[in-house]
């Protein structure tokens, strides 16, 4: 290799790194996102390459509502907008999109209007070309509350339904689980429930194993419990967990892997009050992999203590957590009190700190990693500053901090046990779905206002990428700068070996070894007391799959 490709070679991975994977990168902001009308924002989550992406409900006229799907760049602003079928608000609050494997989108929306809600699933290439757009018309009433892609590049959408299963043609509706192939084709349906009560899930996960889990409310004995779903990957149940008690009201709201294979659910819950009466507050259950119980964490506000729930849980690096949480109990300016908060604890659930984003006029956090470089993402939607709701991006650095507008309530926020009582429901099985084409599509506009911002880098999204290696992650590289050893993170779905690489900035390689990585969390220290000081490139393959990170030797 001659010098100038060497040199030429390096400054193209510089540019990966600092535009899809940079380390250094500490960009913070909050922004809203208005038009003449209401639109309510139900998701958003940061790219792999640094964007944004926001889904939700918007008013396009006085009276029609259309489901809609809005693309950023790194700093928040519109790259292009869409909307489809039209949907109403009430009972439609948990519309979800993902990047897929070739960095494109798939939306997963319900459309329709309450008592009569259909599925839709939209997948669009990198620049919101749809490659298809698919609904289930079932007879009844069916909502999709979250969506994930599997390792085989399958889509898993739970939900809710009363088309099929035991409460078909009902009032009432089971858990509704579906799987869709990558082409849109419907792989299978699956329902769980007992005849005569309202289940749903709200949200599911692949799991380390190949397998799904998913959570929501389930009634049993009398009562809403928070539910712990445990499929193999045909959908077929391996067990169902309840937790609660009669005359309460919990519910999970959200679910996530843990590293050592077991699972951490967060929701609201009334256990640690008089009845299901009073106002509800965020949990914690820590399960291992078989769903047993292994700890059970519940948080409230004071000055008021008001209505809280978790509506979205991250694991950390070091194995601790953070909660979107959705409250109403803390200070507030304006009419409506609502609060985007995050409460951070540590592995064992012990609350470290809680904190408000907004003084009030806040709905449906959702806290999510950013994937284009570190810390998180907090969306949802705000009347506090328009007279309308408009959706919301809280861009936070690794800190937890967006630069505004933050309030710490941690002397107002307190933990108690949640005496949950473990049960093993009964639970019917069903089955069916089908998915026809749809063609509806609209163009979609907005304007963004800036609240306030701190920016470490340059902009530019990709319509192409190298993705995050398939089945492995990288998580952190530290410290960094370093002097004589930097420690690599790592987290894998299975056993791998990962060939790892460090270049200089010549594009020389310096220093290449493998090594077998164990399922979950691995840690690998390397000496570089030897390389000269300078910038160096830190390159993780899996098979033909790569990521890249920058480094600073001292």
């Amino acid at each position: 290799m001659n010098r100038t490709s060497a040199i030429a070679g390096f400054i193209l991975l510089i540019i990966i790194s600092v535009v899809i994977y940079p380390g250094m990168a500490q960009n913070a902001f909050q922004k809203i996102y208005t038009t003449d009308y209401d639109v309510e924002c139900f998701g958003a989550y940061q790219e792999t390459d640094g964007g944004y992406m926001i889904t939700g409900v918007a008013q396009t006229g006085t009276t029609q509502y259309n489901v809609f799907m809005t693309r950023t760049d790194c700093h928040g602003a519109i790259l292009w907008s869409k909307s489809y079928n039209s949907s109403s608000t009430i009972g439609n609050i948990s519309q979800r999109v993902v990047e897929t494997h070739d960095h494109g989108f798939l939306l997963a929306a319900s459309i329709g209007f309450y008592g009569s809600y259909n599925i839709l699933l939209v997948r669009t290439d990198a620049d919101g070309n749809a490659l298809w757009k698919k609904i289930m018309q079932g007879s009844g009433d069916d909502l999709v509350n979250s969506v994930v892609e599997t390792e085989s590049h399958d889509y898993i959408i739970a939900g809710t339904t009363s088309s099929y299963g035991e409460d078909a043609g009902s009032f009432y509706k089971d858990i509704y689980l579906m799987k869709v192939d990558d082409d849109g084709n419907f792989i299978w349906g699956k329902t769980y429930g007992t005849a005569g009560n309202y289940d749903e899930a709200f949200d599911v996960i692949e799991t380390y194993d190949g397998h799904y889990a998913a959570t929501g409310r389930y009634i049993t004995s009398g009562a809403f419990h928070c539910f712990l779903l445990k499929t193999d990957a045909d959908g077929d149940m391996i067990y169902m967990k309840a937790f609660g008690d009669t005359l309460h009201n919990v519910t999970g709201y959200a679910i996530a892997n843990t590293f050592d294979g077991g699972y951490i659910i967060t929701g609201s819950s009334t256990l640690t009050k008089d009845s299901y009466l009073d106002y509800p507050d965020e949990f914690l259950i820590k399960t291992d992999a078989a769903g047993d119980t292994l700890w059970c964490k519940s948080y409230h506000g004071s000055n008021i203590d008001g209505s809280e729930n978790g509506s979205s849980v991250i694991v950390l690096n070091d194995g601790s957590y953070a909660i979107g949480v959705a409250t109403f109990s803390y200070p507030s300016v304006g009419f409506v009190p609502n609060k985007h908060c995050v409460l951070k604890t540590d592995a064992e659930g012990n609350m470290e700190w809680l904190k408000a984003y907004n003084k009030g006029g806040s709905h449906y956090p959702y806290l999510t990693t950013a994937k284009g470089e570190s810390g998180f993402v907090l969306s949802g939607f705000t009347n506090f500053y328009v007279p309308h709701l408009s959706p919301m991006i809280i861009k936070l650095d690794e800190n937890f901090d967006s630069g505004c507008n933050e309030t710490d309530y941690t002397g107002f926020t307190y933990q108690e046990y949640m005496p949950a009582k473990v049960k093993t429901p009964v639970v019917q099985f069903g089955s069916g779905g089908s998915l026809i084409n749809t063609t509806m599509e609209e163009a979609f506009a907005m304007s963004d206002t800036m609240l306030c911002s701190s920016f470490s880098d340059s902009c530019m999204v990709f319509t192409a990428v190298e993705q995050l290696p398939e089945h492995l992650t990288l998580l952190n590289v530290y410290p960094n700068p370093a002097s004589e050893n930097i420690s690599i993170e790592f987290f894998s779905l299975k056993e791998q070996e990962a060939g790892i690489e460090i270049i200089n900035e010549l594009g020389e390689n310096v220093r290449s070894f493998s090594k077998n990585l164990s399922a979950g969390k691995n840690v690998v220290h390397v000496d570089i007391g030897y390389f000269p000081s300078g910038v160096f490139v830190l390159k993780i393959k899996s098979g033909e799959k790569y990521s890249v990170r920058k480094f600073f030797k001292e």
